[in-house]
């Protein structure tokens, strides 16, 4: 697996996406309350910041001319952003699914003030040693695989969303690395450009970095 690339297997949520849309039919539970909408919208956000924080996760290792010690923080906060951010919007569309289902245990889509409670404490809030409050009972009955596996996980998830709300209040996450000096296998020759040519010293970039 190469380390400077963040990938992403989006195949379940889209088994997720079609059992939603065969759930709406009105044959099944309908879409009066347009859950199908929600659901949809933040599977669409869940699905972009997934896109969000693989590009900029492969251009902050790219060995190009875009990224140096000088920019570097603005690519590890918005990577943050991205990973924060799609917990969330997962949250969002889970919820709404879930809603459709079992309306009495989670957040009204029809309530702009329920919606707004939406987070993924909703899901992980029941662990012992974590408050309870912001726990919506659904979760355990609805998603039982998806609660035990994020509660089995928070300390990543909280730790994301420590450093994104640090990155994005506070101060700079970025404190050290190094500048890489070696082109990706193949890439000189792939321009066409041989050994000893002085041109692969104009496109060698002053500011790739490795973060240690």
């Amino acid at each position: 697996m190469d380390p400077y690339v963040m990938k992403f297997n989006q195949e379940p949520y889209g088994e997720l996406d079609r059992f939603a849309l065969l759930a709406c039919q009105a044959y099944n539970f309908g879409n009066e309350t347009d859950w199908f909408g929600t659901f949809r919208d933040g599977l669409y956000g869940f699905y972009s910041r997934l896109y969000g924080a693989a590009s900029l996760f492969e251009e902050l290792y790219a060995w190009n001319l875009k990224s140096s010690v000088v920019n570097v923080d603005s690519y590890v906060a918005s990577i943050l952003f991205n990973m924060d951010s799609a917990v969330e919007c997962l949250t969002f569309a889970l919820n709404a699914l879930g809603f459709a289902a079992r309306p009495e245990l989670f957040h009204d889509v029809t309530d702009a003030k329920a919606l707004r409670k939406i987070n993924p404490e909703n899901v992980m809030g029941n662990l012992p040693d974590r408050s309870k409050k912001a726990s919506v009972d659904g979760y355990g009955s609805i998603f039982p695989g998806l609660q035990s596996y994020w509660q089995s996980r928070v300390d990543l998830i909280s730790r994301i969303t420590d450093l994104h709300d640090v990155s994005k209040h506070r101060q700079t996450l970025y404190f050290r690395g190094s500048i890489r000096g070696d082109p990706p296998a193949g890439f000189f020759e792939h321009l066409g450009l041989k050994e000893g040519d002085s041109r692969r010293v104009l496109l060698s970039p002053p500011g790739s970095i490795i973060l240690r």
